[in-house]
């Protein structure tokens, strides 16, 4: 960082020090033989003493000090490598950080010192440190509010930020008003169509997914995605990151093949622009596997996952944050594509990843709880899968509220598990509520609405309502079919629901046929060896879980 005086202001012999490498290491050397800093050759550091410090600087003169404030402030922004999305930056970041945090430099009015902090707030986000993120972001916010007022375009950049760190924390609505507050005055300055007012409704849009508005965030997505291709075209880095957005919106509505196609464009585009080991390549690649998954395509989204893992962990490190989400996703992909104790294992690490970093009241950590406690079940642990499923359920709720798509969710997953347990009241209310939430926010047709009406059906047959189990199934199929296709998994679960219906209520000829046909279709999308498959064949009725995308 010393070596960096290249348009620096200060003192003349100061300057001159700094920019001559003799003179800059004579200067060291003396520093070091009176013993006034440790100087680490290795790490290429000196540490000052605080008692050094505090006499040092009790002994310049008021103005001189401000000087040489200057000069410290403007060569760490000189030192700011400027990139902090980029994996090979985030080691300079860190050593810059706490002279961030202790030099006061937030409250340096200068625009190339404020986007070092910028740079170092997204950093924090981007290595994971949530808590640090939400309280630079704040601080920023503060001061410079207090400085420029909201019209500075940094002043509104940090207030993104610190939108989405409160968005990180389950502040939800206090994050929509912050975004929404960048959005408007942007769009009054600018325009609505203006690049910078898109870049704020892309964090409106989000906040809206996380309050459960899923059909409000796809309209303006699809919007913003509109207006950027026309402006810039569809290959352009800007408009992809909108595509991939977009994509987020159209599976969370249901439409998987859009997104899949759209996720799978973005893709190519991206591996053309940035490379394979990019981070936006790989949450592309992720995005991509999850719609495999959901199309039903469980064995390619599981390759597709264990790629986008290996890569991950290549670029970003075994330490990486991000991993426990990467592993979250393998664990659902290995579930679906029939192994339960590799899922089980892959849940476990990646719950006490997010535990240890985030807590348990996290929204990666509820989910990856969820799926942990799907995982418990399949494996015949039905006790721990409860005890768990309901601390998540409630996490939901409180973190949610009773009307996002997720609370329902989570519920649709616990009752599964409750009523293989035996406790079949308890289940049946849970998906009776579970599917008047969902088909009044989500409408009758959506997925999630699908799945929990295939459960609900199933409580009806462990009761004995074989005749009610049967209408709804019936009714269920038409939709599943229609909706997913006639060999989805979810439309061959409730094939071969229907046909044990059927067959309780000794009509054996539609039960035989209907079996028949689901076991049929079970092997070739599955395969004959899957467990799904498998348990179908031995007359065992299909369960389906909900994986809570992330949205």
């Amino acid at each position: 960082m010393l070596s960096g005086a290249r348009n620096v202001d200060g003192p003349p012999e100061l300057i001159e020090a700094l920019g001559d490498p003799v003179r800059r290491g004579r200067a060291i050397r003396a520093i070091n033989r009176y013993a006034l800093a440790r100087i680490s050759h290795k790490h290429n550091t000196i540490m000052l003493h605080r008692l050094v410090q505090r006499v040092l600087v009790g002994q310049i003169p008021p103005g001189e000090a401000e000087e040489l404030r200057r000069c410290g402030y403007q060569l760490m922004a000189n030192f700011d490598p400027r990139d902090p999305a980029l994996p090979a930056n985030w080691r300079r970041y860190a050593d810059l950080l706490p002279h961030v945090h202790y030099s006061g430099v937030v409250g340096f009015d200068d625009p190339w010192t404020r986007r070092l902090v910028l740079n170092e707030i997204d950093f924090l986000f981007q290595w994971g440190d949530h808590r640090g993120f939400l309280e630079l972001a704040e601080t920023a916010v503060k001061t410079w509010t207090e400085m420029l007022g909201e019209g500075n375009e940094q002043v509104q950049e940090a207030m993104l930020h610190l939108g989405r760190a409160m968005r990180l924390q389950g502040r939800f609505e206090e994050a929509y008003v912050h975004h929404l507050r960048v959005r408007d005055l942007r769009a009054e300055e600018h325009g609505a169509d203006d690049e910078r007012t898109i870049d704020a409704q892309r964090f409106v849009t989000a906040d809206l997914r996380y309050l459960g508005q899923f059909q409000q965030a796809l309209e303006y997505d699809r919007r913003s995605f509109e207006a950027l291709r026309r402006m810039y075209g569809e290959d352009d880095p800007t408009t992809l990151q909108q595509a991939h957005l977009y994509a987020i919106s159209l599976r969370l509505n249901g439409d998987f093949r859009a997104a899949c196609d759209l996720d799978r464009q973005t893709y190519r585009h991206l591996i053309n622009i940035f490379g394979e080991h990019h981070g936006r390549t790989l949450s592309s690649l992720a995005a991509v596997a999850v719609d495999e998954m959901e199309l039903g395509h469980f064995e390619v989204a599981r390759e597709l996952t264990r790629q986008n893992a290996q890569r991950l962990e290549s670029a970003f490190g075994s330490s990486f944050a991000g991993l426990a989400e990467s592993l979250t996703a393998l664990s659902v992909m290995e579930r679906k594509a029939g192994d339960h104790e590799r899922a089980l294992d892959l849940s476990t690490e990646a719950l006490e990843r997010y535990n240890e970093r985030y807590g348990q009241y996290h929204p990666g950590s509820i989910s990856a709880a969820l799926n942990h406690a799907v995982n418990l079940r399949q494996v015949g642990r039905l006790g721990d899968s409860i005890r768990l499923a309901r601390i998540t359920a409630q996490n939901f709720l409180r973190m949610f509220g009773p009307d996002h798509p997720n609370t329902p969710s989570a519920n649709i997953n616990l009752a599964v598990a409750l009523r293989l347990n035996g406790q079949l009241e308890e289940a049946k209310k849970l998906d009776e509520a579970a599917l008047e939430v969902l088909t009044r926010v989500l409408g009758i047709d959506h997925p999630r609405s699908i799945v929990c009406a295939i459960n609900l059906a199933s409580d009806h047959y462990a009761v004995g309502n074989f005749h009610e189990a049967m209408e709804r199934d019936r009714e269920t199929l038409e939709r599943a079919q229609r909706v997913l296709g006639e060999e989805h998994p979810t439309s061959l679960a409730c094939m071969l629901n229907l046909g044990l219906d059927l067959r309780a209520l000794e009509e054996e000829q539609e039960a035989g046929s209907l079996t028949e046909r689901a076991i049929d279709g079970m092997r070739r999308v599955h395969g004959p060896q899957h467990l799904a498959t498998a348990a179908a064949q031995e007359g065992a009725r299909a369960d389906c879980d909900i994986y809570p995308i992330p949205v």
